[in-house]
């Protein structure tokens, strides 16, 4: 007698449902978030590295990005399965097409396509993906067995890619000198993309006027002119100013790759103050009280900097326009547009706050992190090696000399380089230059402040002092470049202060930033227990011609002698022809109809004569210009940490009006620059700085007048009237 088939509880058969539902979540969510996370990151570990993560903070990211993303849509079936009925099948059927659009987005955006196609597509490809999966169970088993992904994604991240090093970092070697070492206190600063010719002048030496400390350190210490990195990037370049060794593919800025060290090298004679950025190439163990962040710090910034790095892999680029850039440190993305409630509370804010806070920074932790180095600095103990990568003056660019900021915080915008592949015309590559030059003038202001600690500790006279940057920028007409043979990347100042030195010294032997390793080492009359690819810079020159080698982002290059000193002139006549040289406000007289800056208004009713021509003020409107900084100029705050010197807006021409793109700007009755519009959405767009001083306490009044060419050897100049408010203004 046959039995009966034995009937299945009906709430068994809806939790195993569920239970495959869930699996099932969790494999498309792999490929639709983990995947592409994953993908980008294995490539890029310095979005671990720079933020000091640990190994546990790459477990959570593993675990959020593979288990906890998920769970809110697993959550979402739940409730519907709860609800019963239809719910929970449509909820699945959703969630399906949502994820399937997700990961067909990526590749999408790599194609070029245009938002609207790409996420048509993107539909299109969520409801198909949803339809078969509802129709087809050859489908839903596929989905089944791709669930091996949920476990396979995240252990080839932590197992077979860069990310091992932090998942799992072992012991790193901790190396001593094979002499001893004499009681001398190091001092080792160093900069971040810092282009040498930015602080030279006509005659190829220091630009005093412009930046005062760095011309103070030329006169007492070694200056090596033709110093050049290795490589033009953050972390390969500090990899090997740190060891002497040239960079090597696949090897990160870790002690465990780098384990022979300036770091390990002095650890047994020093004591370590270290304060790195971008690296850990100082062993936990040696470095511990400087290196390691607070854990909640780390977290939140790598929680809102992964949402904002999904945005840019999903999201078509042209929709980004709220969205932070993802910026060359690989963090701190989440500076943010603030909405007008912000930027008004923003503003009440910049206007108490006063002096007090001046110098010690809002933007990136920068000038906090100089002011904790600052202070840290003593001589009452053992000798210190005192080392600081200060992220300056790396963009963003938001700082004057002064150190006060003329960008409302949370309003970074694009990075320089993304703004100039949108527009890369002369007007905003000189405005790149300025804005590079001014933050320069900001790190020359820390390094006086810096230079003053040290002789007040009776640490200037004794200590070995170096001061370095780890590559340079070029921003050029038509591109925004780190090229290895570009000399505004390759050449970085260097300069080193020997114990005792009193007398300036320009050597311009062939040096490379390998050799700064050896030169400390030859300084401190000690031994460097490994072979290194550099050499000591204090014997006398051998006179060899050594080509420049730079490990390129992509490929090797290799510059021949001959070129690189011709890489170097280039540059420095580039720089000449966007910034000038002299004293910082002559940066506001090198774009067109320079020459007016300092005349009055009433002056140029009167003519003035130019280059160009005689340039007169005519009556007339030439158009309207719409401002974003109006509310700031209402009300300018003295000493306070924010100045409205960074104006952008929109021209919106007279109808029927033909007129060039020169703009001269006077504020308060005085031209203070000039500057080029670009082609904008409604009309040309305009970004331009004005000069810190040119600003009164209280209501500023701007005035704006457009250029025309009226014939020969005469230029006309008529006003475009300032609206009162730009409607998205405070």
């Amino acid at each position: 007698m046959q039995k009966a088939p034995q009937r299945r509880n009906p709430a068994q058969v809806q939790v195993r449902r569920l239970g495959l539902e869930v699996l099932h979540v969790l494999a498309l969510s792999s490929f639709a978030i983990a995947q592409p996370l994953y993908d980008v990151l294995a490539d890029h570990p310095q979005f671990f590295v720079s933020r000091g993560s640990e190994a546990i903070d790459v477990a959570l990211f593993v675990l959020g990005v593979s288990f906890v993303v998920p769970a809110a849509a697993v959550l979402v079936l739940g409730l519907s399965a709860w609800i019963g009925g239809r719910t929970e099948r449509a909820s699945m059927l959703g969630i399906v097409a949502v994820l399937a659009a997700c990961t067909a987005m990526p590749p999408l955006n790599r194609l070029g396509t245009s938002a609207t196609l790409a996420i048509g597509a993107a539909a299109a490809i969520g409801l198909v993906s949803a339809a078969a999966y509802a129709r087809l169970p050859v489908i839903r088993s596929f989905v089944t067995a791709l669930a091996v992904c949920v476990v396979a994604y995240p252990a080839y991240f932590v197992l077979a890619t860069p990310i091992a090093k932090l998942a799992f970092p072992g012991a790193p070697t901790v190396l001593a000198a094979a002499s001893g070492v004499p009681d001398t206190p190091v001092i080792f600063v160093l900069f971040d993309l810092l282009p040498t010719t930015s602080l030279m002048d006509e005659r190829r030496e220091i630009d005093a006027e412009r930046f005062p400390n760095f011309g103070a350190l030329a006169k007492q210490s070694t200056w090596y002119r033709n110093a050049t990195t290795v490589a033009p990037d953050t972390v390969r370049s500090v990899a090997a100013i740190t060891t002497g060794l040239r960079p090597e593919p696949g090897k990160l800025a870790l002690a465990v790759d780098y384990p022979a060290n300036l770091f390990t090298f002095l650890a047994p004679s020093h004591e370590l103050f270290v304060m790195e950025s971008q690296t850990k190439l100082c062993p936990v163990a040696l470095c511990e009280p400087w290196i390691v962040a607070d854990p909640g710090v780390r977290l939140r910034g790598l929680v809102d900097d992964t949402w904002i790095l999904f945005q840019h892999l999903v999201v078509p680029e042209s929709l980004r326009t709220g969205t932070p850039p993802i910026r060359t440190g690989w963090h701190g993305f989440a500076a943010g547009e603030p909405g007008p409630a912000a930027r008004r509370a923003d503003l009440r804010k910049v206007r108490r706050r006063g002096n007090r806070e001046r110098n010690r920074g809002t933007y990136g932790d920068r000038g906090a992190k100089f002011m904790r180095f600052h202070d840290g600095l003593h001589a009452d103990r053992e000798p210190m090696l005192a080392y600081l990568h200060l992220a300056l003056p790396h963009d963003p660019y938001v700082f004057l000399p002064s150190g006060r900021t003329y960008v409302p915080r949370g309003r970074l915008g694009r990075s320089m380089r993304a703004d100039l592949r949108r527009d890369g015309s002369l007007g905003r590559v000189r405005l790149a230059n300025q804005r590079l030059t001014l933050q320069i003038g900001y790190a020359d202001t820390l390094l006086g402040y810096l230079l003053e600690r040290l002789r007040d500790l009776a640490l200037y006279e004794r200590a070995l002092i170096v001061v370095v940057a780890d590559h340079g920028a070029s921003y050029t007409e038509g591109r925004a470049t780190r090229l290895a043979t570009d000399g505004g990347t390759i050449f970085v100042p260097l300069f080193v202060k020997l114990p005792g030195q009193e007398r300036g010294v320009i050597d311009d032997r062939n040096a490379e930033t390998i050799d700064i390793l050896p030169t400390i080492a030859d300084a401190l009359g000690a031994e460097l227990p490994i072979p290194v690819d550099g050499r000591s810079l204090l014997g006398p020159d051998d006179g060899r011609v050594r080509p420049k080698q730079i490990l390129h982002s992509y490929q090797p290059g290799v510059v021949s002698h001959g070129a690189w000193q011709h890489l170097l002139d280039d540059s420095l006549r580039r720089k000449l022809r966007l910034t000038s040289t002299g004293p910082m406000d002559t940066i506001f007289r090198t774009g067109p109809y320079g020459e007016l800056v300092g005349r009055t208004v009433e002056e140029l009713r009167n003519g003035v004569p130019t280059r160009e021509g005689t340039v007169w003020l005519v009556p007339g409107v030439a158009g309207r210009v719409q401002l974003d900084q109006q509310s700031y100029l209402r009300e300018v705050a003295p000493g306070s940490l924010f100045v409205p010197a960074y104006l952008t807006g929109e021209l919106l021409p007279a109808d029927g009006a033909s007129y060039s793109r020169d703009l001269v700007v006077a504020v308060n009755g005085v031209v203070r620059t000039t500057a080029r519009t670009a082609p904008g959405v409604r009309g040309p767009s305009l970004a331009l700085l004005i000069p810190e001083s040119s600003l009164k306490p209280g209501r500023n009044q701007l005035a704006f007048f457009v250029a025309r060419l009226a014939g020969e050897n005469r230029v006309e100049l008529r006003q475009a009237e300032l609206r009162a408010e730009r409607p998205n203004d405070p």
